[in-house]
């Protein structure tokens, strides 16, 4: 029983591996789109109640480094 079981669970084990690396881009991939989201949702509420916050340029227009402040408070967020 022993042999069995582990010839059943390499067997098993090799069904779901590709699966696996796929699912862990996936995962990922939506916690690279959560940090952008949570971005967005504090630049929104920061213009909603008016405190300023820093936007980066993502434009080829300036240099790489620029940054633009809102309300001219800089440092502040």
């Amino acid at each position: 029983m022993g042999n069995k079981f582990l010839a059943l669970r390499k067997s098993e084990v090799a069904k779901v591996a590709p699966d696996r690396a796929a699912l862990m881009e996936k995962v990922s991939q939506e916690m690279a789109d959560m940090k952008t989201i949570r971005e967005a949702d504090r630049r929104l509420l920061c213009l909603l109640f008016g405190e300023p916050y820093e936007a980066e340029f993502q434009s080829g227009a300036g240099k790489a480094g620029d940054k633009c402040r809102g309300c001219g408070n800089a440092g502040r967020l």
